[in-house]
């Protein structure tokens, strides 16, 4: 009787540890499948975040800083494009806790700006977004356009 009790506490510390194993993996799964749905549900407020990016660009920043009205033009500019050329990266799953992962989507695409008085250009942008997900609620618990890691660079002049 003894040996059955120890047998079954064996096994139930087995199958323990087994589905504990299966559940880490299958919370970093839900992580990546919650920030590819994001990705796809907040476009809009991708394509406002990398609109500001642009502002980093020095001849371009300049002249967005200079002519108020320019903004709104290479905003409607950059959604238009980011629809159609944006390109994903994902950072693998981190676990913040139990239930919650931090997972790093990156944005990249060429957009092609032909602002008035300027000549047009295209600038190749990368931009981090840094995503909380609650992998029990598989939600985007909190999200925030990562500006300091960003990348802008003008790739082509005319």
């Amino acid at each position: 009787m003894k040996k059955l009790a120890v047998l079954a506490a064996l096994l139930l510390a087995v199958s323990l540890t087994v589905v504990s194993c299966g559940t880490g993996e299958d919370r970093a799964q839900i992580a990546t499948e919650v920030a590819n749905e994001w990705v796809d549900d907040n476009i809009d407020n991708v394509s406002e975040a990398i609109a500001q990016a642009l502002t980093l660009a020095p001849v371009l920043g300049d002249f967005l800083d200079a002519v108020p009205a320019a903004k709104a033009l290479v905003a409607d500019a950059v959604a238009d494009q980011v629809r159609d050329k944006i390109d994903w990266t994902f950072s693998m799953p981190s676990p913040q806790g139990e239930v919650m992962y931090r997972v790093t989507a990156t944005a990249g695409l060429d957009v092609e700006i032909d602002p008035p008085i300027l000549a047009a250009r295209t600038y190749t942008v990368s931009l981090p977004f840094r995503l909380l997900i609650d992998t029990d609620a598989r939600t985007v618990q909190e999200w925030s356009a990562d500006f300091g890691s960003a990348g802008v660079r003008e790739t082509t002049a005319s």
